[in-house]
């Protein structure tokens, strides 16, 4: 957990042109999670919106990359059946009855995630930065494409974890 934290405060930190070369790195790296996150504003996703789910893409990468694992290439095929996954969680979440069972369900998903520092980061995140103002279609697009490029970085590191 404290690479993480330490990785998401330094991102948060950087200059304009210090996120210009993240940036610039993950798009030769992983060129289809770059552009999943920047198709998202034609999507009618607005920039603040944008810029978080930017921010999440930086910190997973950047975790990934300090720990050393090599990462196999996020293609469009991996992303599709991340979102369709998350989906159906979110689906299966909200048609839950009661608010205590769909914690525990929830509780129990996290503690056998794979990644679950970055998958606690992801949560305050959504917490803190894309619910802040309630739920809106462009919160639910974030929340999802974010979650699914979580996935499939953790698909792509075929288990070396960070």
């Amino acid at each position: 957990m404290d690479m993480v934290i330490r990785v998401a405060k330094e991102i948060r930190g950087y200059t304009l042109g210090e996120a210009e070369r993240l940036c610039d790195e993950i798009f030769q790296k992983q060129p289809v999670a770059m552009a999943y996150v920047v198709v998202l504003s034609r999507r009618g996703v607005p920039f603040p919106l944008l810029d978080h789910a930017l921010h999440l893409l930086m910190v997973i990468y950047a975790c990934f990359r300090e720990a050393g694992v090599e990462l196999e290439d996020i293609n469009e095929d991996m992303l599709a059946k991340a979102w369709n996954s998350t989906i159906s969680m979110a689906r299966f979440f909200a048609g839950e009855p009661c608010e205590t069972e769909r914690d525990r369900l929830i509780a129990l998903g996290v503690t056998g995630y794979p990644e679950p520092f970055l998958l606690a980061y992801w949560v305050t995140c959504a917490k803190e930065e894309f619910l802040r103002d309630g739920f809106t279609a462009e919160t639910g697009l974030v929340l999802g494409a974010t979650k699914s490029l979580l996935d499939c970085f953790v698909q792509a590191s075929a288990g070396k974890g960070t």
